[in-house]
């Protein structure tokens, strides 16, 4: 089953009940048009306009321009009704089961159709494939559509990654991270923390669908190294297999409860004992598949802000020193809609020996208390690490504070000394300019030259640091780029790398009109440029790596919690504005030859060849072969059929032809392919009474079957005049 998971963020489950979220958009991360570029397929593109119709049954290339450049992340095509309300049919639904490759059994396990055809969510399938070119002021966009039904009308929606969003909570991850300091945990802070965490993705609780993310307490498992986590039994009960199979081919959900209990190191602990009816001695959460490890820090924080007794009833001092030991039930519950939950309660065992310092904190009594920090001291496992130990650099989590850290050690280097005389000489000179022979041709030349100039000659920490940092340049040292803007920040850095080589240049070219002093001192300054030069370099490189990163973590929480901001581009459809070319579509002239069958019996009585039309029960492109159109229904092969024969089928004293010397036919036609088809009907004929006094001439039938011809194709044969001759 295809599902979204996410590696760090999860709806937080509360002591009452885990919140749910669901969603509108499903996530396809395949091509639209799988196979056109495999078979060398040519999209054609059109540029969009409200008035101009959609092509059908083909993928195309739409193209369309907007001011600026919009972060664009993926795009919809939402079939609407006359009203502009979404409309998604039954073949929607299938045609995106089989795009994504799920198999019908497992359908409603990604989402019912009732889920997919719920108006509410007015976004269904989200395709990542955006192509983008700069245009001046303005950025073209291409968005390769997928295939299109005929007749309908389709509303067009582009994302945008909510930055906002993201940020939000990459911060509470951040701040989760930095509140740690060795073995100790600031509990108050972490709590904090969990409820900013909840708090976001309640707002989105609306916006997701089958979506599996990690919990608060499993995040931060992912974020703390081996040597602060517990390691977990991660298989279900044996007892689980034999469950599943008795529900097989009905939906199920799978879930485990973990319940944490602490107890005296040495304490004899027994299941009745833990699952006795008092909540006030454990702390839980719910997953949706068994856990590997789980961070210490997250279990104890939460007993110490619950006051959370042990296992005997007892009160527990967590202001004091302390050895406890961590014990874990696990409760594995399968659902079955419509059915009553299943509930199998494991036996308890023990996870891990704890070790904790005392707060130092003391009531008015003197007696220790507990404060805002748990001093853990030695945490021993139960369960032995894996080798090596996973740490999980997810979303280059790990990566990205590495370089944050080497981005902060270079910038926060000592300011390398270039003040000097020479610089203002060279001041002095630059405004002599412009001068053609130092290679400053103009004034804005000049303005940026002096600039550099005055800040080389002095500068503060502050403002250098800044520089380095790529919050300002050296040829804008007034407007300062957010930290959170790597693009900009890296187009910062090479803005004063090219203003530190400028002034270098002006100052080579100064050297032959001073004496030895003045050339020592201006090579002195060459040295000083080079320097600061270079740092900012390794700079430009440190922060083209972070954009990386961060743009693929950005992109990760964008696709794991589908965190979009809609836009509607506006609509569009695939009707045929012309009554001549739309009708092309749906009635097909076409020839051909019948057998018509004898009675009862399987034997052609009679063969003829007949020209007829017809009607499709969908308007059907033929220039598209059949083998690229997707996802074809009955709609696609069927058709009413009508004509007439060629030739008379008049039997004397048995029947006479329908008109003239030709009969009516009509039946089902089955297209083949694009030129060929297999008919099947009844050929009509005016029956002769077997009573010679009667003039009555009742309308009777034979049943027949033929194979047809598009009639277009006739030229192929001489024309159909004399085909039939």
């Amino acid at each position: 089953m295809n599902r979204f998971r996410l590696l760090i963020l999860y709806v937080c489950v509360s002591l009452a009940s885990p919140l749910g979220l669901k969603s509108q958009y499903f996530l396809h991360e395949g091509q639209p048009c799988p196979g056109s570029e495999k078979d060398n397929i040519k999209l054609d593109t059109f540029f969009y306009s409200p008035d101009k119709s959609f092509p059908f049954d083909r993928c195309f290339i739409l193209s369309f321009r907007l001011p600026g450049k919009p972060n664009l992340y993926a795009f919809s095509v939402v079939p609407v009704n006359k009203y502009g309300e979404k409309d998604v049919r039954r073949r929607d639904y299938n045609a995106f089961m089989k795009s994504a490759r799920v198999s019908r059994k497992n359908r409603k396990l990604v989402a019912s159709f009732e889920q997919f055809h719920n108006p509410k969510q007015k976004i269904n399938l989200l395709f990542k494939n955006i192509g983008q070119a700069a245009a001046g002021d303005y950025t073209n966009y291409y968005l390769k559509i997928p295939p299109l039904d005929p007749n309908r009308s389709y509303r067009l929606f582009v994302e945008a990654k909510d930055l906002l969003s993201i940020q939000k909570l990459r911060a509470v991850e951040d701040g989760l991270h930095e509140m740690r300091n060795g073995l100790v945990i600031n509990t108050a802070t972490q709590e904090q923390a969990r409820e900013d965490y909840n708090n976001i993705l309640q707002a989105r609780k609306n916006d997701a669908l089958n979506l599996t993310v990690y919990s608060f307490d499993e995040m931060a498992a992912r974020l703390y190294d081996c040597n602060s986590k517990v390691f977990l039994d991660s298989n279900y009960s044996p007892a689980i297999d034999t469950l599943l199979a008795r529900n097989a081919g009905h939906v199920t959900q799978l879930s485990r409860t973990y319940r944490f209990y602490i107890a005296p190191i040495g304490t004899t602990v027994t299941d009745a004992q833990l699952l006795a009816p008092n909540n006030n001695h454990y702390v839980f959460f719910i997953a949706d598949e068994p856990l590997p490890s789980i961070a210490v820090f997250t279990i104890l924080a939460r007993m110490q802000q619950k006051n959370i007794r042990d296992a005997a009833g007892n009160t527990i001092n967590y202001g004091a020193a302390n050895n406890q030991s961590i014990y874990l039930v696990t409760i594995d519950t399968l659902r079955v809609p419509g059915r009553i939950d299943t509930a199998i309660v494991n036996t308890h065992y023990r996870v891990a020996d704890i070790t904790w310092a005392a707060s130092g904190a003391v009531n008015a009594a003197g007696a220790p208390v507990a404060d805002d920090f748990l001093r853990i001291t030695a945490i021993t496992p139960a369960i032995t690490p894996p080798t090596p130990c996973d740490n999980h650099n997810f979303a280059g989590f790990q990566s990205i504070r590495t370089l944050k850290i080497q981005i902060r050690a270079l910038a926060e280097r000592a300011l390398p000394n270039c003040q000097g005389q020479i610089i203002d000489y060279a001041m002095k000179k630059a405004l002599q300019c412009p001068c053609e022979k130092e290679g400053v041709k103009d004034i804005t030349q000049k303005d940026d030259l002096l600039r550099s100039l005055a800040l080389l000659y002095r500068v503060s920490d502050t403002t250098f640091r800044n520089i380095i940092y790529g919050y300002v340049s050296y040829k804008d040292p007034f407007n300062a780029v957010s930290a959170a803007d790597i693009d900009g920040r890296s187009a910062a850095v090479k803005t004063s790398v090219a203003q530190l080589y400028a002034a270098k240049e002006f100052l080579v070219k100064l050297r032959p009109d001073v004496d030895q002093t003045g050339q020592n001192a201006i090579d002195a300054q060459l040295i000083c440029i080079d320097t600061i030069a270079l740092r900012l370099q390794k700079m430009g490189e440190l922060l083209k790596r972070l954009g990386i990163l961060e743009t693929k973590r950005n992109d990760f929480y964008a696709d794991s919690l589908l965190m979009y901001k809609s836009s509607a581009l506006g609509q569009g459809t695939t009707e045929v504005f012309d009554f001549v070319s739309t009708n092309k579509f749906r009635i097909v002239p076409d020839f051909g030859f019948i057998g018509i069958f004898k009675g009862s019996g399987v034997a052609f009585q009679d063969l003829s060849p007949y020209l007829g039309f017809h009607i499709n029960f969908r308007s059907i492109d033929k220039s598209i072969a059949m083998k690229y159109v997707r996802y074809k229904t009955w709609r696609h092969y069927f058709s009413f059929m009508a004509g007439i024969t060629l030739r008379s089928m008049k039997i004397e004293g048995k029947r006479e032809d329908f008109f003239g010397n030709n009969n009516l036919i009509t039946g089902l036609g089955f297209r083949c392919n694009n030129y060929l088809r297999f008919t099947g009907g009844l050929v009509w004929f005016r029956t002769i009474d077997k009573n010679p006094l009667s003039t009555d001439k009742p309308l009777g039938f034979s049943p027949f079957a033929g194979i047809s011809l598009d009639l277009e194709l006739q030229d192929l044969f001489g024309g159909i005049a004399k085909l039939f001759k």
